[in-house]
């Protein structure tokens, strides 16, 4: 079966912000619930926060987007609705983290990446280096396509919300 490898980069910028501070933004009940109300997603939530005995802090988030697709995507994932958990697995040490998304579609659609944080200024920039693999026999390119493009799409609406977000200080 071929496997259709697509990579990704996404980078938002968001002033007048430290790392902790973009942090506890970023994930705040508050800001999934903006995030979800203004990027068509059924549901964003925190379901699970661990620290890790590393002490790596990891948490895994619901999200259930509000997108029409082709049937045979549905029959891939064996559901009438797409719904992943995005795990992040954040190293203090580093200043670093690893996602990766966990849905019942996991033996065909793999996404995952790194995302990395510089400061720039008085903000931080957030930079996620992503790969797609669709192991689907003449769909990946499509799937691929589909996924690549939502997440591309998303992150562009939520750079300008968590800005926003941080402007008014709701974050703590």
């Amino acid at each position: 079966m071929m496997a259709a490898l697509m990579k990704l980069r996404i980078e938002l910028m968001t002033n007048n912000v430290t790392l902790e501070q973009w942090r506890a933004a970023y994930h705040s009940p508050a800001f999934n619930c903006i995030v979800a109300e203004q990027t068509k997603l059924r549901e964003r939530t925190v379901v699970e926060q661990n620290i890790l005995p590393d002490g790596k802090e990891q948490l895994k988030i619901r999200v259930v987007p509000d997108i029409s697709l082709p049937g045979p995507v549905l029959k891939l994932v064996g559901e009438d609705e797409i719904a992943y958990t995005e795990v992040t697995t954040f190293d203090p040490r580093t200043k670093s983290t690893r996602l990766d998304i966990e849905s019942k579609a996991d033996k065909s659609v793999r996404v995952g990446g790194d995302v990395s944080y510089q400061v720039e200024g008085s903000g931080i920039r957030m930079r996620f280096d992503g790969k797609v693999e669709v192991k689907v026999f003449a769909l990946g390119g499509l799937i691929e396509r589909l996924i690549a493009s939502e997440v591309r799409k998303r992150y562009g609406q939520i750079e300008p919300l968590l800005q926003r977000f941080v402007d008014e200080q709701r974050f703590g």
